[in-house]
């Protein structure tokens, strides 16, 4: 195939990635400069989950070698306090080929129920020997409650919706994305007022905490 077209091929899917990196990657930024507020939380997570669904192969490589820096860039900057700053760019370059191309995987085949389940998967697979990437981190400051069945839920529902489109049934796909929106919120609304909670007691004793550690404190602080 000539290069030219190629390049026309891939460039919507270059934008898509990186939109969709934006849009996943949004509540961590938006909460750092007290920008965040639930409606803009819970749109942004929408939208970027509808775009993962919409990546191919090399849309998810851009997108997650994207997400490997805008999640991650803090761990390179701990460089700073070994006195091995200079591999700082080394380590940001490992990031963007690790998640670039843990989402490649992710998107390997354009099939809806395949990028849902990869995706689903995502949290337990720990390139760094941490559980880092959890994509249900995304809801943390939005309307849903942040959780795997929150995550599951919204991908079937757009996953449909997307279906819909596509088949040209437009009246329908409008009508059911925003209902479905709204029994997911009440779903998880409920689901979260009901859980029993732990007996287990938790007391911090050691109060210095490396710099290293301050980034990811801020992803999952309502974990």
């Amino acid at each position: 195939m000539n290069a030219t077209l190629i390049a026309q091929k891939r460039l919507p899917q270059s934008l898509i990635g990186i939109l969709c990196a934006i849009c996943l990657s949004a509540f961590i930024y938006l909460e750092h400069f007290s920008l965040n507020s639930p409606i803009i939380s819970t749109l942004f997570a929408i939208v970027g989950l509808f775009l993962y669904l919409q990546l191919s192969a090399f849309g998810g490589l851009v997108c997650g070698g994207l997400i490997g820096i805008l999640w991650f860039y803090w761990i390179a900057l701990s460089f700073r306090y070994y006195d091995i700053a200079y591999l700082m760019p080394l380590m940001w370059i490992v990031l963007i080929l690790v998640y670039g191309i843990l989402f490649l995987f992710f998107c390997a085949f354009n099939h809806y129920v395949y990028k849902l389940l990869t995706l689903l998967c995502g949290s337990f697979i720990h390139p760094f020997g941490f559980n880092w990437f959890i994509p249900e981190a995304i809801f943390t400051t939005s309307y849903f409650t942040p959780s795997k069945w929150t995550l599951v839920l919204l991908l079937l529902s757009l996953t449909f919706f997307s279906m819909l489109y596509l088949k040209r049934f437009y009246k329908i796909s409008l009508l059911w994305l925003p209902m479905s929106l709204i029994c997911i919120y009440i779903f998880t609304q409920q689901s979260s007022t009901h859980t029993t909670p732990s007996p287990l007691k938790i007391k911090t004793l050691q109060t210095n905490i490396p710099k290293t550690f301050v980034g990811i404190a801020t992803i999952y602080e309502k974990f």
